[in-house]
């Protein structure tokens, strides 16, 4: 192999593994196991997933890819109790994908709430954490507003041959 191909092949490679991931994230920043499954508008219906078990200070991320929705919905379970919401979707007690959301016992499956994660009018991937005292969102920080400093304004007496009689300064650590 040439110099040349091998220096392809490792940009290749280096690209590759720099690529940004689009998913739906969940983390678990609690200090109990939980059980996710979540729900979603699929290609056909409404679609519900199941079980993932994420470890205390654990992340798993039950969609891969480019987000196709603005909601997602999700319920968790542990020791602890259930985060549940307003949004019903059928579920199994084992792994399962089922889609539709209607008529769930008549079809072998339980009816249960779940509750909803607005990832935003235009997120293509998104982190969402569960949090001891509920959820938190997360989302990547938006900056500060940057405000600029109000002048101090220091009064200092009229020096001879100098037309300056005052002046600003920046607060401590503004320029850092």
């Amino acid at each position: 192999m040439t110099c040349l191909a091998r220096m392809g092949i490792a940009l290749a490679a280096m690209t590759a593994a720099g690529a940004a991931h689009a998913n739906l994230e969940i983390c678990n920043d609690t200090a109990a196991t939980q059980t996710v499954a979540i729900g979603y508008q699929g290609a056909d219906d409404w679609t519900s997933e199941g079980w993932w078990i994420i470890a205390p200070g654990e992340c798993s991320i039950p969609l891969a890819g480019d987000l196709q929705q603005r909601y997602y919905y999700y319920r968790a379970t542990s020791d602890d109790g259930v985060i549940e919401g307003d949004y019903s979707f059928c579920v199994d007690t084992e792994a399962f994908t089922i889609v539709g959301d209607t008529e769930c016992e008549r079809r072998g499956y339980e009816t249960v709430d779940f509750e909803e994660i607005d990832t935003g009018p235009t997120a293509l991937t998104y982190t969402f954490r569960i949090a001891a005292a509920g959820v938190s969102p997360v989302t990547p920080p938006m900056p500060d507003p940057v405000v600029p400093p109000t002048p101090d304004i220091v009064a200092q007496e009229p020096v001879e041959g100098s037309a300056r009689i005052g002046g600003s300064r920046l607060p401590p650590g503004a320029l850092r």
